[in-house]
């Protein structure tokens, strides 16, 4: 009897061991599943869950949706200008979840649907064409941000972006950012860019130079034009006093005796000074000069 039992689970085991059938089998939340009902057919792409399915030759697989970074090297890349540079550039790509695209990349490009280096060498290939279209369209210049243009790093990226995407999308690939980490240069011409760069530093640090001279001189040229200005008010002032004096003899009297006062300053002595006499005669003595 016991030799039955044994005989009995060892067919059952061996069954199960050659059959398919899967038994609460995870699909986790960035996975599609595909099942398979003869082992080779996709019958019905789900989402997260467990499934259980004993069929003999009953299969269910497992595609990976999550978004991957991928880092590509291209060297030899060509500009409007017969430069050669090399670009690192960042993809961000997933296989899509709808079931059209599943079925689609499983049928067509089975290898990328199970492999991310598959992917990677998908993406890789499919970028060349982009990227050459883009590139010999622009100078080195204008990908380095050094050239005054409308194109730059950014139109670049955009538009290997927009080339991009549409292949990716007809292989069940969609592509959520694109962006070019790196541009690399001939040395010879690095050289001529940092020689290049170094002269228009100087040429702006001589502009700067330039324009501060030129408000100094603004600036000194102003004072003088307010110094010319107050010399020629204070002329003025002086011509009408002058007038003044010229022709009133009381305004003239008395600036004669605000001069006096000036010159013998607190002295308790009194002078007495002919009417018309010069008074310059006293200015230049140190004591004053006593008229009998």
């Amino acid at each position: 009897m016991k030799k039955r039992v044994a005989l009995f689970v060892i067919l059952v085991l061996a069954t199960v061991s050659c059959c398919s059938c899967y038994y609460s089998t995870e699909i986790k939340s960035n996975e599609v599943g595909l099942k398979m009902n003869d082992g080779v057919s996709v019958t019905e792409v789900v989402g997260a869950g467990r499934y259980t399915d004993l069929g003999l030759y009953a299969d269910i697989v497992s595609i990976d949706i999550s978004t991957k970074k991928i880092v590509l090297a291209l060297d030899d890349v060509s500009t409007s200008d017969k430069q050669t540079v090399g670009l690192e550039v960042l993809a961000e790509v997933s296989r899509k979840s709808d079931e059209e695209s599943v079925r689609n990349m499983w049928k067509n490009y089975n290898a990328v649907a199970r492999s991310d280096e598959q992917l990677a060498s998908l993406v890789q290939d499919l970028l060349r064409s982009p990227v050459n279209k883009v590139s010999t369209q622009m100078t080195v210049d204008e990908m380095l941000g050094v050239a005054e243009s409308e194109k730059t790093r950014s139109t670049m990226e955009s538009d290997i972006f927009s080339l991009l995407s549409p292949l990716l999308e007809s292989r069940g690939i969609s592509l959520s950012a694109f962006q070019v980490m790196n541009i690399s240069v001939d040395p010879q011409y690095q050289a001529k860019l940092q020689e290049k760069s170094t002269a228009a530093i100087e040429i702006e640090l001589a502009e700067q130079k330039a324009r501060q001279l030129q408000k100094q001189l603004e600036q000194e040229q102003a004072q003088t034009e307010i110094d010319l200005e107050k010399a020629r008010r204070a002329n003025l002032v002086a011509e009408e006093e002058a007038k003044v004096y010229e022709t009133s003899k009381e305004a003239y009297e008395l600036k004669r005796l605000e001069l006096m006062k000036d010159m013998l300053g607190e002295s308790d002595k009194v002078y007495f000074i002919p009417e018309g006499a010069d008074i310059t005669l006293f200015l230049g003595s140190e004591k004053p000069v006593s008229i009998q």
